[in-house]
């Protein structure tokens, strides 16, 4: 015998093994990024810590008893300071520097010359012509 069924067949693993195939990559590629970018963080803090516990201010009274260690040195901007582009015009004045960025773009230009009267010449059967 014969039977004819008008449902569809579906596979047993159907739409669950498509899920679970994309899926799956993600839930495994996720933990493993956000653990090397955590291990990375730490180890940064970690060696910018132990840089400051090692770090001293400089003392500009006896420089010499500092030979050889990491100082730390801060100063304000004097507000006489000024960046200027001379080339595009530019000045700011507290800026330590400027910085120019060019990028270029390129196209082609095309024209043309288009008449919009048309002239047509039309023969009759009779041989006659008009325009």
């Amino acid at each position: 015998r014969t039977y004819y069924t008008s449902e569809k067949r579906i596979h047993p693993c159907g739409s669950i093994c498509v899920l679970l195939f994309l899926l799956l990559p993600f839930l495994l590629v996720t933990p493993f990024l956000t653990i090397l970018s955590e291990r990375y963080h730490h180890s940064k803090l970690t060696a910018l810590s132990e840089l400051a516990m090692v770090t001293e201010p400089l003392s500009t009274a006896n420089p010499s008893s500092q030979k050889g260690k990491m100082v730390h040195l801060t100063s304000p901007l004097p507000p006489s300071i000024t960046s200027t582009d001379h080339d595009m015009g530019v000045s700011l004045s507290g800026a330590i520097g400027l910085r120019r960025v060019t990028q270029y773009c390129q196209w082609t230009e095309t024209s043309s010359e288009r008449c919009d009267t048309c002239y047509r010449t039309v023969t009759a059967r009779d041989g006659s012509e008009k325009e």
